[in-house]
């Protein structure tokens, strides 16, 4: 049977000719001929980009399927249905629309129709529209909802173009598509003050990006066997004018891949994220979430946690590669909002170490650890290169038991003869690291005792050990006031900083502390060996922590090796 418009222009037809007069029939008839013939031009224009788009997802899986992936049953499902769409669009007849379905009138056409396959772009702007799709399994151009309140096909199993939902403000609404298992341009869900859940149960693949935002009312988010996102994915629920995260707090992803970038904002209280391999930069900013769970091997970018107050479960069972920056920053409750109300005082944490990295063994880019609040710090002990230029540990609590760090650590830098810049600022008891790194740039070690909060006491101890194989450092700077016994850097033999200051130590206020480790180096920079007669400013600088006076270094070396054998 020949389709809508066909029929449509037949029926033109038939009063043209019964109007015209005899000597213009032939050339009336041979008009609407060519009218009939690009409608059949059309229809097959429209049926060869629609199995191409079917051909680009079969390809996919086919690809995934070989994989080996986890998945492999969910995929000849998926395989069967699409090559079940692509019989049924090949055999045409009243199973396949042609044309978009905008208007009440194309609505109508379709309840009339039933077909099972649309070519073109589906609009729903309101609940009536709804009941009309029931027959349809795939839409070969966007689907667009922004309008309804109960939004259910339950055939559908495939949108080739863009799945965009947006402008749903009914209180309460929900999107459920309980067949789809195919999105093949993207999948967007925003600006939606009135949704409050989205499931997709039997979703596999998103061919494109998969971004949700800005949806104040969005509560769930069920996606359980959504196994490939092939692009971007991006959540950002958070509140920009209120600085508070959003009401999305129940997401399933299922340990979903993402083959780019991975960008995680403001989802909700008591949540949980999980995902599988990420193949670009991984963000998690300003989350109420308290698990985060990814098991991939490799961030093949930069990689962020930060912000994340309630965090207190970070899993990161196989991850041994970092080809980015690692930036794990301010994940404590502050205060302010993030995880909660901003009238709320926080000053605690839940998350209280860096254990989820103990397999790491690669960082491409800088490492940045601040304003986090631990227990202990007790990682990166495999890693043994970082491309970076600067290690910053700082402010991470003000009563860390153990610093042990990157003890294992031998190449730095992005070139060979590269160095990288070390700044670590805590409170601790104990610090050690850096126990294979044989030179560096620059050393900013500042070490003090610990303290709480609660009672507004210090600590007594604070023992300084490490960089055990390092032997030579351009500049070296050690604040060392407050600790109870040193003993790092036991073959530090050479500076290589030749101008300026290459050393600065703010010696313990404790005189019974000494710096024995360093006695070979330390008298020599007493003797003037790292002197420059060229330059007087190049030197050691010796400070003392109690009066905060420079102490010359003819008193200052001794009495750093005062206990000394």
């Amino acid at each position: 049977m020949k389709n809508t418009i066909t029929r449509v222009m037949l029926g033109l037809s038939l009063i043209a000719v019964s109007c015209a007069k005899n000597s213009d029939i032939d050339e009336l008839r041979s008009e609407l001929n060519d009218i009939n013939d690009k409608v059949v031009e059309l229809e097959k224009s429209q049926q060869e980009s629609l199995l191409a788009e079917i051909a680009k997802l079969q390809a996919l899986i086919a690809n995934l399927e070989a994989q080996g992936d986890d998945m492999t049953g969910n995929y000849e499902e998926l395989q069967n249905s699409l090559n079940l769409l692509e019989e049924e669009l090949m055999k045409s007849g009243d199973a396949v629309y042609y044309g978009n379905v905008i208007t009440d009138a194309d609505f109508d056409a379709v309840v009339a129709q039933k077909p099972s396959i649309v070519t073109g772009k589906v609009v729903i702007t309101k609940q009536d529209h709804v009941a009309s799709l029931a027959s349809v399994k795939l839409i070969g151009g966007e689907l667009n909802i922004s309008g309804g309140t109960d939004v259910n096909i339950p055939m559908l199993e495939s949108v080739s173009g863009v799945l965009n939902i947006s402008g749903l403000t009914e209180a309460s609404s929900m999107v459920n598509l309980p067949m789809l298992k195919t999105v093949g341009n993207g999948l967007r869900i925003s600006s939606n003050d009135g949704l409050e859940s989205v499931s997709l149960p039997e979703l596999v693949l998103v061919y494109g990006n998969l971004n949700i935002n800005s949806n104040s009312a969005l509560i769930t988010f069920e996606a359980a066997k959504l196994d490939l996102i092939d692009g971007n994915l991006l959540i950002d629920e958070f509140d920009h004018d209120y600085g508070e995260v959003g009401m999305l707090s129940n997401i399933n992803l299922s340990f979903t891949a993402v083959s780019y970038d991975v960008l995680i904002v403001g989802v909700g209280a008591n949540s949980t994220v999980e995902l599988g391999e990420i193949g670009g930069n991984a963000s998690f900013l300003d989350n109420g979430f308290t698990t985060l769970n990814i098991t991939s091997s490799e961030i093949r970018g930069d990689f962020e946690i930060s912000r994340n107050s309630t965090l207190s479960e970070l899993s990161l069972d196989n991850l041994t590669k970092i080809n980015g920056n690692l930036i794990i920053k301010s994940n404590m409750q502050s205060g302010f909002g993030i995880g909660g109300s901003s009238s709320e005082s926080k000053s605690s944490s839940e998350f209280k170490s860096l254990e989820a990295f103990n397999d790491l063994e690669f960082i491409g880019g800088d490492v940045t650890v601040r304003g986090n609040e631990f227990e202990a710090i007790d990682s990166f002990n495999k890693v043994t290169t970082i491309k970076g230029s600067t290690i910053l540990f700082s402010g991470n609590g003000g009563a860390i038991t153990l610093i042990n760090i990157f003890n294992n650590l031998t190449e730095v830098g992005e070139y060979q003869h590269s160095r990288v810049n070390i700044n670590i600022n805590e409170k601790t008891e104990w610090f050690t690291g850096f126990n294979a790194l044989e030179s560096a740039e620059t050393i900013d070690l500042q070490i003090s005792f610990t303290f709480d909060s609660s009672t507004w006491e210090s600590g007594t101890v604070s023992k300084v050990d490490g960089f055990e194989s390092l032997t030579s450092v351009k500049i070296l700077n050690l604040g060392m006031s407050e600790i109870s016994e040193f003993n790092a850097f036991p073959v530090l033999a050479e500076f290589t900083q030749t101008w300026g200051v290459f050393m600065n130590i703010n010696m313990p206020k404790d005189s019974s502390v000494s710096f024995c480790s360093m006695s070979d180096l330390l008298n020599l920079v007493k003797d003037g060996e790292f002197d420059n007669e060229w330059n007087e400013d190049t030197k050691a600088v010796f400070m003392d922590s109690n009066t905060y006076q420079e102490v010359e270094r003819e008193i200052a070396v001794p009495a750093l090796l005062s206990t000394c054998i």
